[in-house]
């Protein structure tokens, strides 16, 4: 699901739990291949997702990824494994993935049992970001 909220702002939900299956750990020692199919289906989810329901483009994005799961995962995963999402949103959501492009805020992770298993999901908040300063990092 995705909706437009207004104000330059709109929401990607992605049922599921991307960042357990994409996440480095999980991943490791696998070829490649799979690693690469796994990650299509997931940017494929989101690309769809924002599409189907006429989400515009933002020029220069702020992404908020917020993971809702039954456990908690290291901050750095968490982040690689929504890799694929934020990577299905581009050329749709935000012209590119850069830095010139993205600007991330912290990972979000809300866990308890609430989430576990069928009931996870991962939201990204994207808006239209405050234009940079010449010269600021």
């Amino acid at each position: 699901m995705a909706e437009w909220i207004g104000n330059g702002g709109g929401r990607v939900v992605v049922s599921g739990d991307p960042c357990g299956e994409c996440s480095p750990n999980k991943t490791r020692g696998w070829h490649w291949s799979g690693v690469w199919r796994l990650g299509q289906k997931w940017q494929t989810i989101a690309r769809d997702a924002w599409r189907r329901n006429g989400c515009p483009t933002v020029n220069r994005a702020t992404v908020q990824v917020v993971i809702y799961r039954g456990r908690t995962l290291d901050p750095d995963n968490a982040m690689a494994g929504c890799k694929a999402i934020v990577d299905g949103l581009k050329g749709v959501a935000f012209p590119d993935d850069s830095a010139a492009f993205v600007e991330y805020l912290p990972v979000k992770m809300v866990t308890g049992k609430l989430y576990a298993r069928e009931r996870a999901r991962v939201e990204i908040y994207i808006k239209e970001a405050e234009t940079r300063k010449e010269g600021a990092i």
